[in-house]
């Protein structure tokens, strides 16, 4: 049977539950990651996860802007990559995501915002880069109608993880 898999929404969601063959791939960080998983969880279950690099981010400013007091985070994920003290207004959003807050701070709704660096590169006509934040890792959720575990934890033995501990313990 192929599987549809979907980056998630609630339409996604809502999708896996009336077709039993479509899986949702979720990204942790999002902010609503949590309500996601809660929202059925009867009936919708984590049947694996992964990890992946993010795309770099960035700290992007318009050149416009000579004192910039905005800037767009969303919040809770990116909250805390960078010291936001030095904005007045900390603009927290919880829905959507880096890309609609690039579109947002080129349309003017921010001075500056944490963006993807590639965005910011391809923008560099009106953005400037004010901070490098490197890419963070990134987990992923896999969504499903079946749980993929019974009664025990559902572990990789030979994951990286166990190399590092073996290393550190034996």
């Amino acid at each position: 049977m192929l599987c549809n898999i979907h980056m998630v929404t609630r339409s996604a969601l809502a999708s896996l539950l009336l077709v039993g063959s479509t899986l949702v791939v979720w990204q942790v960080v999002r902010p609503q990651a949590s309500s996601i998983v809660g929202s059925d969880f009867r009936n919708v279950f984590i049947i694996d996860t992964f990890i992946s690099p993010s795309k770099p981010l960035v700290v992007a400013t318009r050149k416009n802007v000579t004192d910039p007091q905005s800037i767009g985070i969303l919040y809770p994920s990116v909250a805390n990559y960078t010291d936001t003290s030095k904005w007045s207004d900390v603009v927290q959003i919880t829905s959507g995501g880096l890309v609609q807050i690039a579109q947002d701070l080129l349309d003017g709704k921010y001075d500056s915002a944490i963006i993807y660096q590639d965005t910011a590169l391809a923008n560099s006509d009106v953005l400037q880069v004010d901070e490098e934040l490197g890419s963070p890792d990134d987990a992923w959720l896999l969504l499903g109608r079946n749980r993929t575990y019974t009664n025990s934890v559902l572990a990789w033995p030979n994951a990286p993880v166990t190399w590092q501990w073996k290393k550190q313990w034996y």
